[in-house]
């Protein structure tokens, strides 16, 4: 069953938004168990049609959330993060000028980190227990990201608010970076760092909704 990855549910909903924009998720490991979260929504490029969208109370038949409103959701999502055990110096910005959203934290383990982002999709999204799965699996020499878009999110996105078409342009990219140099990847999209330790994965966000799979990644690390 597809899954929903937690705080892109979260912050998609509270910001329905149609146009060029990028979605950036980032694990950064500082050793082999420890590292830092970044979680990155940059809607800079469609700034002025975003704002026109929120002065509506409705469009194409979906509620708009007023600033006030997106800022209750995010202050939940930060809320949930420092009560999360394991997870520290969660720092988040709003950028409402030029609408740049960033979660970020650091994990005391890779446990901690999911842990943490399915409480916030049971919790903040209101998911259903038992929908999700760990995103994140890490050993001492592997590392895989698995597919955790669900239906329920493409229901949203397709159907209630058919807005698939409207987000054509946006892009998704995954960042994983490593202390250890990587010796290899499954996903045949992704990219390797030239100093060997960090993995680039992009996709159209449509794509991502459609078919979750392709952000699947198994890296071996030497």
């Amino acid at each position: 069953m597809k899954r929903i990855f937690s705080l892109t549910v979260c912050l998609l909903c509270c910001l329905f938004f149609s146009g060029c924009f990028e979605v950036i998720e980032e694990v950064t490991y500082t050793d082999n168990t420890k590292g830092n979260f970044k979680f990155t929504i940059n809607l800079s490029q469609s700034k002025g049609k975003l704002k026109t969208l929120m002065s509506m109370d409705t469009f194409m038949g979906a509620k708009m959330p007023s600033q006030k409103e997106v800022k209750s959701e995010i202050a939940k999502v930060k809320a949930t993060l420092i009560a999360s055990e394991g997870i520290s110096d969660v720092k988040v910005s709003e950028d409402y000028e030029n609408m740049i959203f960033k979660v970020e934290c650091k994990f005391a383990t890779t446990l901690a980190l999911n842990s943490a982002l399915n409480t916030i999709a049971v919790s903040v999204a209101k998911a259903k227990e038992g929908e999700f799965i760990h995103p994140y699996s890490k050993t001492e020499n592997s590392f895989s990201r698995v597919s955790i878009i669900s239906a329920a999110l493409e229901a949203k996105l397709d159907k209630k608010h058919n807005s698939i078409g409207l987000i054509k342009a946006a892009n998704y990219t995954s960042i994983y970076r490593f202390s250890k140099t990587i010796k290899s990847i499954s996903n045949k999209s992704a990219k390797i760092s030239k100093d060997g330790k960090a993995v680039f994965l992009k996709h159209n966000l449509p794509s991502t909704i459609k078919n979750p799979e392709i952000l699947n990644n198994e890296i071996i690390l030497n």
